[in-house]
């Protein structure tokens, strides 16, 4: 398989067929970033991680293609916050936004970060910025709602700000999930948990859901 025809499945969404057709096609991504950033891509969406992560930062030190450059950073600090390397996630989202004014999806990734670092009023921060970049960018409605809720901070905001999440993505049940943890702060256990227990249903292993419910069935005296 040649290297055009391995970048057409990828493109293709034939992520599996792609990554074994770059990893044949007798091309080194040492010697290619093109192919180093396609082979990137591929294992990230085949949840290869940290292969996905090596071939990425090669990229990023060896490239000089402007677009490739910049998709490239951007992936790299999600995967690294897959990876749970958040300090190296943050180190790179800041030397970007060094360039200039960037996307509603960078600054909510970078809030995100510092959320999970625990730095949450320069969460906020760049919450706003996010939303001032995109006002109707979902994952932020929901980060900047969710986060708020967890400083039990402007509840009525968050409450309006994870219901358009969830309006836009009723099935999301992370969205649900903020909406109904927004609820248990404000007092209202019982809609919370309607929220919550859905979610639930929808992603059965997910522990901070899972939590969530336990915590509202306690306050609302349920088992």
């Amino acid at each position: 398989m040649t290297k055009e025809e391995a970048v057409t499945l990828y493109k293709e969404k034939q992520y599996k067929e792609a990554l074994q057709g770059l990893l044949s096609c007798g091309v080194d991504p040492r010697d290619d970033t093109e192919i180093a950033l396609y082979l990137g891509l591929s294992y990230s969406r085949v949840n290869q991680i940290r292969p996905a992560i090596r071939l990425l930062e090669h990229v990023v030190a060896q490239d000089k293609d402007l677009l490739r450059l910049s998709q490239s950073r951007f992936l790299l600090c999600y995967l690294y916050v897959l990876d749970n390397r958040d300090k190296d996630a943050e180190a790179l989202l800041a030397e970007m936004a060094k360039n200039g004014r960037q996307k509603a999806q960078f600054y909510s990734l970078w809030a995100y970060v510092a959320q999970r670092r625990g730095d949450l009023r320069v969460a906020a921060r760049r919450y706003r910025m996010a939303m001032e970049a995109d006002p109707s960018h979902v994952n932020t409605l929901n980060g900047l709602g969710f986060l708020y809720a967890e400083m039990g901070e402007n509840l009525d905001e968050a409450l309006s700000l994870c219901r358009q999440a969830v309006s836009a993505k009723p099935s999301n049940s992370a969205y649900l999930d903020s909406l109904g943890w927004v609820l248990h702060k404000m007092g209202k256990n019982k809609e919370s948990l309607d929220y919550l227990e859905m979610a639930l249903l929808q992603t059965p292993e997910s522990e901070q859901i899972r939590g969530h419910v336990e915590v509202v069935r306690r306050s609302a005296g349920r088992k």
